[in-house]
């Protein structure tokens, strides 16, 4: 009978933490403005046009390789195609909802995708105080590579569609309010990746799925580690 009366209210326990889950703010529904191009990519402010580079601290795009780090988009097949190789970043990025003031170190309005391939240091900061992110797609996102990558901003990485990823090195979200916003967290491949995510809130959001598959996994949440909404 005791037994029975434990198990009845672990069970009272896990449903009753899944109510919150409900009323979670839809961050993978954020509104985009109507004026922005159906094949834009920006990054760290700068919209950026096929085959050219972002140097750190770059204001334009460039067509020749920089010394130092930088970023480099590649538009292929319909889809975008973003290198970052020892790429850093602190800044307001791309307002994506002048109405609200949203923004996004790398913004990608590109139907086919946006696939991200991260080499070296990397440190992404969005330091726009509220609905600041550091990735935020319309469709897909893909993140792959070799890389110790730190993400500081409100939202880590939205996607109102599935977040792919397949890592071999160290992704940390750090200073969060929602660490990754998604419909399905996928992995690609196993990997020896690592994820650590600190968020106030919620670390991991999605509305239908989540597979990790990493070597460590790391959250310090607020409120939730992963919710299924």
């Amino acid at each position: 009978m005791k037994k029975r009366m434990l198990a009845m209210l672990l069970m009272f326990t896990i449903i009753l933490s899944m109510i919150p889950a409900m009323i979670l703010p839809a961050a993978a529904e954020l509104a985009y403005d109507a004026s922005i191009a159906d094949d834009s990519v920006y990054i760290g402010g700068v919209k950026m046009e096929d085959q050219t580079y972002l140097p750190v601290g770059g204001t334009a795009p460039v067509s020749e390789e920089p010394e130092g780090g930088y970023a480099y988009v590649e538009f292929t097949l319909g889809r975008a195609y973003v290198t970052l190789n020892h790429y850093s970043y602190e800044g307001e990025g791309f307002t994506y909802n002048t109405t609200d003031g949203s923004s996004a170190v790398i913004f990608s309005n590109i139907a086919g995708g946006l696939f991200i391939e991260a080499h070296g240091q990397c440190s992404l900061t969005n330091t726009r105080d509220g609905g600041a992110a550091i990735v935020n797609a319309r469709y897909n996102i893909c993140l792959q590579g070799y890389f110790y990558m730190t993400l500081d901003a409100d939202y880590g990485i939205v996607s109102p569609t599935t977040v792919d990823y397949d890592i071999e090195g160290t992704m940390s979200i750090t200073n969060a309010v929602f660490g990754i916003v998604c419909k399905n967290l996928e992995n690609s491949n196993f990997g020896d990746g690592k994820l650590k995510i600190t968020a106030s809130d919620t670390a991991i959001q999605a509305q239908e799925s989540v597979s990790l598959y990493f070597e460590e996994v790391e959250i310090v949440a607020g409120k939730k580690g992963i919710v299924l909404t």
